[in-house]
């Protein structure tokens, strides 16, 4: 895989801050996404117990015992992060970032680590630490490729992912997936992109009378269909960028003949 190393300017453009530097003073979290506001007393301690509280009801615990003991930090894994190949950062490598939260479990939820961490006063998690990972955690893509790489077959995507739901947990997220995601499950339209129905019909005409034009022929989508072979569920966004998509998918419906259909009730797949 070959990827371009980004310049300094590029570096510094894509990484300057983006928040007010007030705003980010009252939220005492100084990255570069946006968050609502939330508790910032004792982060730490609410940081811990959202952990443990994953950890009782989830079967994350079995995952993490192993990847505590097989854990090299060879750093091999940074042969195929596209991320780090492009930054170039070590805090990019994928061993490095899940370490930051190997290390809080070891420390706080392993018995040797709690027992010599008392003793020696040390390893406490701090407010750095938590800044820190959620600093870190959001630059991962999640795309697995470190894990076929990693000899000792750890999930880093895993580990990442469990470090964005502790965070979340304690209200650390950026707004943007925040507010997609509530639109989503809570909202009036359901979907991420808070696109209404009658928009959705109006992009579907468009793109049906764009076909005909383009192919000659005439290629519907269907819409609340019953009885249909298949229900076609896109991510809602791709109404909106990816309109060639969803009008090549339904064009090779067309060709197979399948019946097929799209919901008008639910009609989006992002999770």
């Amino acid at each position: 895989m070959r990827a371009v190393r980004v310049t300094e300017e590029e570096r510094s453009k894509a990484y300057a801050p983006t928040k007010k530097a007030d705003v980010a003073e009252k939220q005492q979290l100084h990255v570069r996404y946006h968050v609502e506001n939330m508790d910032v007393g004792d982060r730490p301690r609410r940081f811990l117990e959202a952990f443990a509280a994953i950890l009782r009801h989830s079967n994350y615990r079995f995952a993490l015992d192993h990847f505590i003991r097989m854990s090299a930090k060879c750093s091999r894994c940074a042969t195929s992060c596209q991320i780090y190949m492009a930054t170039g950062d070590p805090d990019d490598i994928p061993c490095h970032r899940s370490e930051l939260l190997l290390k809080v479990y070891r420390r706080h939820f392993t018995m040797g680590g709690s027992v010599r961490g008392r003793l020696l006063g040390t390893g406490h998690l701090t407010d750095e630490d938590v800044e820190r990972m959620a600093d870190s955690f959001w630059n991962c893509t999640a795309c697995k490729r470190c894990t076929l790489e990693c000899p000792a077959g750890i999930d880093h995507a895993l580990i990442t992912h469990l470090g964005r739901y502790i965070l979340s947990e304690i209200g650390i997220a950026p707004r943007a997936l925040v507010i997609s995601t509530r639109e989503q499950l809570e909202g009036s339209t359901g979907n991420t992109s808070a696109i209404p129905v009658p928009a959705l019909v109006d992009t579907l005409e468009f793109l049906e009378e764009d076909m005909k034009e383009e192919k000659g022929v005439d290629i519907t989508f269907p819409r609340d269909q019953l009885g249909c072979d298949w229900v076609f569920f896109p991510a809602v966004s791709d109404y909106l960028m990816e309109a060639e998509t969803l009008m090549g998918i339904a064009a090779v419906f067309s060709v197979t003949g399948d019946s097929w259909t799209l919901g008008t009730g639910y009609f989006d797949a992002s999770n």
